[in-house]
């Protein structure tokens, strides 16, 4: 893991091109391990603090504060968080597949095995690991004794580890939110900028009178108020067809992301941006986002695309 973000350390990668390699490569090479048996607590806790280091300071190692807890990030999007998986109950929920397939005496030499030297006669559900037994035996009973508390079903015809990962992990609220900063209208780094813009952990302010030109500039009747309160009032009142509930989502994202790049840009090149030059990039770059995802058909809409 550490190799491998040396590597991409070297490139100028965004916060939401870090979250797709953490998702796609960082997590995926301890996959094959968690499958097998439960890793102990310090490596785990060694590969989370290898992930978080890489996403929020593109390094393997870094003593920095996180803008938001790991516990947050790992959090599914639909309750306000990045949907990166929770390793240490996606571990028991994995080596639960053997758990489950003990219960159910498959077919295979290793469950004959188990169920000859360990079990016998025994019923799986209340047996007891003895003191000689090896520590990996003793943590599939530990897994047995954390699924059944979970209320999990050993005697299922089939186990997905997706849905006993949801019943083992913390669950939270569900918000009304998040189709609006995760949706296809806008690129991946300005959605992760604005869902920290959300969190109110991206380092700048609210620019209302951009707000109010953009507001203005897609006859959005909003009055000049804080992002997050922005981005509730669309989540819940846009009622309109799905072109202009895309465009309303773009603009947001890339509000947030035009503002973000103006504060930098003023800080650390002294160049400012006017509200005007801000507002120009908004509108080019949601217009050129919309022509590329969705298609204009009906003749309403394409007068009014073609009016912005």
């Amino acid at each position: 893991m550490c190799a491998k973000i040396k590597v991409w350390s070297s490139r100028n990668l965004s916060y939401a091109g870090r979250l797709q390699l953490v998702n796609s490569v960082l997590l995926s090479i301890s996959s094959y391990s968690c499958q097998i048996f439960l890793l102990p607590k310090a490596i785990i806790h060694k590969i989370i603090g290898v992930c978080r280091s890489f996403l929020w300071h593109g390094t393997s190692s870094s003593k920095k504060m996180c803008p938001v807890s790991w516990e947050e990030v790992c959090t599914p999007k639909h309750e306000g968080g990045l949907g990166v998986r929770n390793l240490l109950h996606w571990n028991v929920a994995a080596v639960g597949k053997h758990v489950w397939a003990i219960a159910r005496k498959k077919d295979n030499m290793w469950v004959r095995w188990v169920h000859s030297i360990y079990i016998k006669d025994q019923d799986w559900n209340t047996y007891k690991p003895t003191q000689i037994c090896s520590w990996v035996w003793k943590s599939f009973c530990s897994i047995k004794d954390t699924l059944l508390a979970a209320q999990v079903d050993l005697q299922l015809n089939k186990y997905s580890i997706k849905k006993v990962y949801d019943m083992l992990r913390p669950t939270g609220p569900t918000i009304h939110w998040d189709k609006v900063i995760w949706n296809t209208a806008a690129i991946p780094k300005h959605q992760f900028l604005t869902w920290l813009a959300f969190k109110q952990r991206l380092l700048t302010k609210d620019s209302k009178a951009c707000m109010a030109m953009i507001a203005n500039w897609v006859g959005l009747q909003i009055p000049q108020q804080h992002l997050q309160q922005l981005i509730q009032r669309v989540a819940r009142n846009c009622k309109g067809n799905k072109l202009r509930r895309q465009a309303y989502n773009a603009i947001i994202s890339v509000l947030v992301y035009f503002i973000w790049r103006a504060r930098n840009d003023k800080m650390w090149n002294n160049h400012g941006w006017t509200v005007e030059q801000v507002a120009q990039e908004i509108k080019f770059n949601v217009k050129t986002r919309l022509q590329y995802v969705n298609r204009v058909n009906k003749s309403r809409d394409n007068h009014w695309f073609a009016n912005l």
